[in-house]
């Protein structure tokens, strides 16, 4: 698997988050916090994207489309935390991953949902379309280019995301 673009040091991102408080396994708990670093990584095969709509059983942007997103909750390196990622929500092994490019993360303020994001960006290029098996954290999925994203409902900065990682 080939690595572009600039992998952010996680370490030196998470320090800010030191004082919250921690889930029983070590993973920082963000439940209270109006700020958190967070993953978003793009799925892509032959020019269109996967389209993930979010599940009532999510914190934010419920029955919303999205790509896989999680929160950076422990220091391990964002490649590793990708591929963990698209094998827990979609069944995505790591041998079908071609390539990952890593955007700089950047800030983004959600008013809507009241939360200050640093968002991570990424986008996985696969060999080949995978069987696509959904967690609990979405309820439907798409492939779409993004000329068809049309009549879909994102959340706030969707397409800045998208646009960082095209």
């Amino acid at each position: 698997m080939r690595v572009t673009g600039t992998e952010p040091n996680i370490v030196h991102l998470l320090q800010q988050y030191e004082h919250l408080p921690r889930f029983r396994d070590g993973r920082i708990d963000y439940t209270n916090s109006k700020s958190a670093p967070i993953l978003l990584c793009f799925i892509e095969y032959d020019g269109e994207f996967l389209l993930l709509k979010r599940s009532e059983k999510v914190l934010t942007y419920r029955g919303l489309w999205l790509t896989v997103a999680g929160f950076i909750d422990e220091p391990k390196p964002l490649a590793k935390k990708v591929l963990e990622e698209l094998d827990e929500e979609l069944g995505i092994q790591h041998p079908l991953v071609q390539s990952l490019y890593f955007a700089k993360p950047y800030e983004f303020n959600d008013v809507q949902a009241g939360r200050s994001w640093t968002r991570c960006v990424s986008l996985a290029t696969l060999k080949n379309r995978p069987d696509i098996v959904i967690d609990g954290e979405h309820e439907a999925y798409t492939w779409k280019r993004p000329s068809q994203f049309n009549g879909y409902s994102f959340p706030p900065g969707f397409e800045e995301s998208l646009g960082m990682v095209l």
